[in-house]
């Protein structure tokens, strides 16, 4: 474009609205009321239009005006050229709109196998400009960050009791099962009761890990202390070592159980 050209287009670039809603109208009239400004500003428009495209754009026509077949050219590539501005403002505010910066989230172990990896997948799907920063640790040190304000959200269960500016939510709820190696006397049984295992030597997480505090409440209401064999940091730790027959345990089913299961360990039992 040379320095004529991009002169004569300044020029016109403030009669293109005008002009394309003549198109659309075919009447200065209804054009005037429909931009809302004065019929003569409208006619100044025509004749600014044509002189930069040098030649006539209307004629009259009895009491109104027809379009000229330069006019009937010119109009549409200038709707073109608004619809591909439109879609360019209507792509920058929504991009404007979404979300961005970075979330810190903390979470238990056990959330981190499927429920969190699904969380982020969803939420980046709707906002992808956000980074997250995890921290993974036991129920107590989650909640701690969050209370001191290092994440801007904590995972875990079972849901605590907040107070302050803090909330909670219930985001689903899950069974929870004894989990006994292949071959134990109560692999076969299609449901037990806890108490059933009394005996047994229990695989349990840590103290501090949500689940282990939801394992000996249970214990106290089945009305026997249980004996720990050994005490894990996650529940991958803890199959492993049920399979090896080193003691059962209670977990909640594996988030990716039915794509790599581990034979070993059978299920029994209903929920608690």
């Amino acid at each position: 474009m040379n320095e004529t050209d991009y002169r004569d287009l300044l020029r016109l670039l403030p009669v293109i609205p005008i002009l394309v809603t003549l198109g659309r109208t075919g009447r200065i009239t209804e054009t005037a009321e429909l931009l809302n400004i004065p019929q003569p500003t409208v006619s100044r428009a025509l004749a600014r239009a044509a002189a930069v495209v040098g030649t006539e754009l209307t004629v009259r026509n009895g009491r109104g005006i027809r379009l000229t077949p330069a006019a009937q050219l010119l109009i549409p590539r200038l709707q073109a050229a608004l619809a591909e501005v439109q879609a360019g403002l209507d792509e920058v505010r929504t991009q404007s709109k979404q979300a961005r910066g970075r979330v810190a989230v903390a979470f238990q172990p056990t959330f981190g196998e499927a429920t969190l990896p699904l969380l982020i997948r969803a939420f980046s799907l709707q906002h992808p400009a956000v980074t997250f920063a995890l921290l993974q640790g036991p129920r107590a040190e989650c909640l701690g960050a969050l209370t001191e304000g290092r994440v801007d959200l904590a995972i875990v269960a079972p849901v605590p009791e907040v107070t302050g500016t803090l909330g909670a939510e219930l985001l689903y709820a899950e069974p929870l099962r004894l989990v006994v190696p292949q071959n134990h006397r109560l692999a076969a049984h299609r449901s037990v009761r806890l108490e059933d295992a009394r005996t047994e030597g229990f695989v349990v997480l840590g103290e501090g890990f949500g689940l282990r505090s939801i394992f000996d409440d249970l214990c106290r209401e089945a009305g026997f202390k249980p004996r720990i064999t050994f005490e894990g940091q996650d529940s991958h730790t803890l199959r492993g070592l049920v399979s090896a027959g080193l003691g059962v345990s209670v977990l909640a089913p594996s988030g990716v159980d039915h794509l790599t299961p581990v034979t070993p360990v059978r299920w029994a039992g209903r929920s608690w």
